[in-house]
């Protein structure tokens, strides 16, 4: 149930959110082809709210979010809006959470104060100094090259 899935989350992280209590990271350059990178500053336990992927929100814009790596589908639950969140120019350190197969991260959203926001928690524990990851997702790779090939 939507409802009660919004509530737990809620009462779980909504102080955090509000106070931008968040774990140590840290950005840290990994090389030319995968740039930056957020990692770990403290040992993270399972499930630890990560952070709230933030950035502008406007418009779905295909052709020019066709190769913008920072595009985050905006949904409000489970439904599609017309929307995103553009971490291009504006956003805070999540905006540096590279791509992974096997990722330790894992998203989520959560109604607070009428807006819907996007936060990332820690799929397992994450041992510090480990660069935090996020599966793009299919829809990323379509109009890229696939990650392996690269």
């Amino acid at each position: 149930d939507l409802k009660w899935k919004n509530h737990w989350t809620c009462c779980m992280h909504e102080a955090a959110l509000k106070d931008r209590f968040f774990p140590k990271t840290y950005v840290k350059w990994i090389d030319p082809l995968i740039g930056y990178g957020l990692f770990a500053g403290e040992d993270l336990t399972e499930y630890t709210l990560v952070g709230e992927y933030t950035g502008v929100l406007r418009k779905r814009q295909t052709r020019k979010d066709k190769f913008n790596d920072y595009i985050f589908g905006y949904t409000v639950a489970i439904y599609e809006t017309p929307f995103v969140i553009d971490a291009q120019n504006k956003g805070n350190y999540t905006r540096f959470i590279n791509h992974c197969d096997e990722p330790n991260l894992f998203s989520t959203w959560m109604i607070s104060g009428g807006i819907c926001h996007v936060i990332l928690f820690a799929k397992h524990a994450i041992p510090k100094d480990t660069q935090l990851t996020y599966d793009y997702g299919a829809n990323f790779w379509k109009k890229r090259s696939d990650p392996l090939l690269i």
